[in-house]
C-alpha cells in the first residue's frame, strides 16, 4: 500500500483557503466524525467521508489541518474499537482510518515508521482492517480484541507531533 505512487502534487494553500479553514474547519471535521458514527451508515457514505478528508488534506495542507484530521482519525479509530456499531461498519472504519493514516504519513516523515508497522501487522494477520472497504465481511472476521500493534497508537502520534 504505497500511496506515494499516486503522484498527487500538493501545493501551498491560498490565504482564502486557510482563512476558510480557520472559520469552518472544526465544524466540517466534526460533521465528518459524526457521520462515521451513524449505525445505519452505508459504504457509499464512508467513501464520501474518505474522499472529503482526502480533498481537505490535498487542498488545505497546513500543520494545523494535519493535526485536526489526526484527532478525528484517532477518535474514529476509538469508535471502531468499542463503539456501538455493527461488525461490518467497525471494520470499514478501521480500513478508512488506515488509508488516511498512510496518506498523512507521507507528509509527516516521523509518523511513517509507526504507520508502516501497523499496516504491516494488519497486512500479515488482519487484511480486512485495511482498504479496500467491502460492504460485508465474512462472519469469522472481527474488529474485536485487537492487539495494540494493530492500532494506531494515540501516544506515539502525540509524541511525533510534539517532536516535529
Amino acid at each position: 500500500l504505497d500511496v506515494s505512487r499516486l503522484g498527487v502534487m500538493i501545493s501551498k494553500p491560498s490565504r482564502q483557503d486557510i482563512s476558510f479553514w480557520k472559520k469552518s474547519g472544526g465544524e466540517i471535521l466534526l460533521s465528518l466524525q459524526e457521520n462515521c458514527e451513524f449505525n445505519n451508515n452505508t459504504l457509499a457514505n464512508l467513501t464520501a467521508v474518505y474522499t472529503t478528508i482526502m480533498l481537505i488534506l490535498s487542498e488545505i495542507r497546513t500543520d494545523e489541518t494535519l493535526v485536526d484530521v489526526l484527532r478525528v482519525l484517532l477518535h474514529v479509530q476509538g469508535v471502531a474499537i468499542d463503539g456501538p456499531l455493527d461488525k461490518n461498519h467497525r471494520i470499514q472504519l478501521h480500513g478508512m482510518v488506515a488509508a488516511l493514516m498512510m496518506v498523512i504519513a507521507q507528509h509527516i516523515p516521523a509518523l511513517k515508521e509507526h504507520v508502516a508497522k501497523v499496516v504491516k501487522k494488519r497486512s500479515d494477520a488482519a487484511p480486512h482492517l485495511l482498504p479496500e472497504l467491502q460492504r460485508h465481511y465474512a462472519p469469522n472476521l472481527s474488529p474485536d480484541s485487537l492487539p495494540d500493534d494493530f492500532l494506531f497508537d494515540n501516544q506515539i502520534v502525540i509524541d511525533v507531533l510534539t517532536n516535529s
